[in-house]
C-alpha cells in the first residue's frame, strides 16, 4: 500500500494498485481512485515513464479496482505539474524518439478524456503546459486560490497546439491571452475563467475533493456512466451524436438493479447501496 503524499484519503476500505513505476503512485479508497504524479523533485513534471504509465494504471483502476471516479493530484503539496520534463525532452534526439515521446504523451491524454468514470484534476501550485492539458482532459478541476496556471511554451519556443479543450473551457479571448502572453492565473482567476470548478484555501483542498468524489462514488455507476457518454455526445454536431447508443444506456438504467435499489431506498427513506448492475 502506497503512503499518498500531501494526505492520505480518509476512511473506508483500501484496494492496493500496482504502479509500473514509482514515479507515479496509485490507490482506490472507497470507490475512488487516486493518481499520484510523483517527482515532487521535479514540481511532477510528466517524464516518459509517466505518460506510459499513466493509461495502464487508469485500465487497473476503472478494472479489476472498481473505481468509480479518478482524482489527479500532484505529489509534495508544492505542484500538480508543471509539464512535461524538459530535461527528458533535451535528451531526446530530433528523430522517432521524439515522435514516440509525442506518441505517448497524445495517447496518455486521450486515455484520460475516454474514460468511462468521471475524473478530477486537484490543482495545487503550479499547472503548467502538459500539466494543464492533463488538467484540462478531466471533467472537474478544483484548485488553491495561490495555484499557478499557465502554458509557457510560446516563451520556451514550443508549439502548444492542443488548444481546443482550453478554448471550450475558458473561450476564444482568454485561452488567446493565456497562450500569446505565456503569462500564468492564479487560481482564483482560473476560476473566474471558468477553467476550475472551485477554488480554495490550500488546507481546504484535499477535504473539499474528497467531498465531491465521494458523492459521485456513491451514486449509481451505471447512471454515472450514462450521464458522462451524454456530456461527451453533447460536445459533438447534433447530426454526429449516437442517439441510439444513449437510449440504449437510459435502457439499460431503467432495467438495472440499482434503479430498483434507488427506488426502495427513496420509499424507505435510507441512503441507496448501489451495486452497478
Amino acid at each position: 500500500m502506497y503512503n499518498l503524499p500531501g494526505g492520505k484519503p480518509e476512511g473506508g476500505a483500501v484496494v492496493t494498485v500496482n504502479s509500473p513505476t514509482d514515479q507515479i503512485l496509485v490507490e482506490v479508497t472507497e470507490r475512488v481512485g487516486w493518481v499520484v504524479l510523483n517527482t515532487p523533485e521535479r514540481r511532477n513534471a510528466l517524464t516518459p515513464e509517466m505518460m506510459r504509465a499513466i493509461p495502464q494504471v487508469l485500465d487497473d483502476l476503472i478494472g479489476s479496482a472498481g473505481a468509480r471516479v479518478i482524482v489527479f493530484r500532484g505529489a509534495g503539496g508544492r505542484a500538480f505539474c508543471a509539464g512535461a520534463d524538459l530535461s527528458a525532452v533535451a535528451d531526446t534526439p530530433q528523430s522517432g524518439d521524439a515522435s514516440s515521446l509525442d506518441t505517448h504523451y497524445e495517447a496518455m491524454l486521450a486515455r484520460v478524456r475516454t474514460l468511462p468514470v468521471p475524473s478530477i484534476a486537484m490543482i495545487e501550485g503550479a499547472c503548467l503546459g502538459g500539466g494543464l492539458a492533463l488538467a484540462l482532459a478531466t471533467d472537474l478541476r478544483y484548485s488553491t486560490r495561490d495555484a499557478l496556471v499557465g502554458v509557457p511554451a510560446a516563451r520556451l519556443g514550443m508549439a502548444y497546439v492542443d488548444v481546443d479543450p482550453l478554448v471550450a473551457a475558458v473561450g476564444y479571448p482568454r485561452a488567446a491571452e493565456l497562450l500569446f502572453t505565456a503569462r500564468k492565473w492564479s487560481g482564483e482567476q482560473a476560476y473566474a475563467a471558468g477553467l476550475v470548478n472551485a477554488v480554495v484555501a490550500p488546507g481546504e483542498l484535499l477535504t473539499t475533493v474528497q467531498d465531491v468524489a465521494g458523492s459521485i462514488a456513491r451514486n449509481a455507476p451505471l447512471a454515472i456512466v450514462a450521464t458522462k457518454r451524454a456530456l461527451g455526445e453533447s460536445r459533438k454536431c447534433a447530426g454526429d451524436r449516437d442517439a441510439e447508443a444513449l437510449a440504449a444506456l437510459a435502457a439499460q438504467c431503467r432495467q438495472s438493479e440499482d434503479f430498483a435499489e434507488g427506488r426502495r431506498a427513496f420509499l424507505d427513506k435510507r441512503s441507496p447501496q448501489f451495486q452497478g448492475r
